[in-house]
């Protein structure tokens, strides 16, 4: 992850394949510089950071968020840039107001004033909604939004995911100044998706999906071999005793159970490549 941000503040490359995890790492090594006075380390760390957390493929979470917010007002404020130091500040405490301040900010340090600030006003896109994947959302610093609503002078991390929690856009933004490609018509935004509110292991979800369409896959068999089953005994009928009635019959249950069986290896398949 350090080599990656380094590499990325030096040849402005596109993103590096990173996840959570590296983005832990990063945090825990601005900590560590901060507490050892490598200030010039935790500024490069700082600053490779921000570029590279548009880069996540899920929702961020909000206390990683508010600890990475915290470490950026903290550096500002060393470098006495009060205004842009509380914008990170507020950032930190609205979406992580149970943080606290690393043991390396000195109790007497400027930065600690910040909480004595307003809370900033909150902003809108007026006369605008915002437009939600199916099964999918809007994730502004990790809450789910259902109308496009900020807090102002703020910097924000906005995300949309798809139905799958996946996401498939992200970029920084400031206060309320959403991007086009999120507004649209005013319209009810539909409850944060399960996936967001009752998160589960990838690995059980695929498990889950699998499970379910093999059992499928397996009636479908079942379905197949009993209306083949059929099929036989109504032609062994059908030309002991020839009428129209069983024609229809033997010619129903044949079609059935190709149809069936049909079915049954499709489910298998998508069973094999669920992922």
């Amino acid at each position: 992850m350090l080599l990656a941000l380094t590499l990325m503040l030096a040849h402005g490359a596109d993103c590096p394949d990173v996840d959570v995890d590296d983005w832990r790492e990063a945090l825990d090594a601005t900590d560590a510089a901060f507490a050892e006075a490598r200030l010039p380390q935790a500024l490069q760390l700082l600053r490779g950071t921000v570029t590279v957390l548009p880069c996540l493929e899920t929702v961020v979470p909000t206390d990683m968020l508010g600890r990475y917010a915290r470490q950026r007002a903290f550096m500002l404020m060393v470098d006495q840039e009060a205004i842009e130091a509380n914008g990170w500040y507020q950032l930190a405490r609205g979406i992580d107001p149970e943080g606290a301040w690393p043991s390396y900010v000195p109790g007497r340090h400027t930065a600690r004033d910040l909480s004595r600030e307003p809370a900033p006003m909150q902003g809108r896109a007026e006369g605008a909604g915002l437009v939600v994947p199916d099964g999918g959302g809007v994730f502004l610093d990790g809450r789910y939004l259902v109308e496009p609503v900020a807090e102002a002078e703020v910097p924000h991390l906005l995300q949309v995911a798809d139905g799958e929690g996946r996401v498939t856009f992200a970029a920084w933004q400031e206060g309320s100044v959403f991007p086009d490609r999120v507004l649209g018509p005013l319209v009810t935004v539909p409850p944060a998706p399960q996936w967001f509110t009752d998160p589960v292991d990838p690995a059980v979800a695929r498990a889950e999906i699998r499970r379910t369409r093999f059992l499928a896959a397996a009636g479908l068999g079942a379905m197949a071999a009993g209306l083949f089953g059929g099929a036989h005994l109504a032609r062994v009928s059908y030309l002991d005793h020839p009428t129209d009635t069983m024609q229809v019959v033997v010619n129903g249950a044949t079609i059935g159970a190709g149809v069936a069986a049909t079915g049954g290896l499709v489910a298998g398949t998508l069973g094999l490549v669920a992922r």
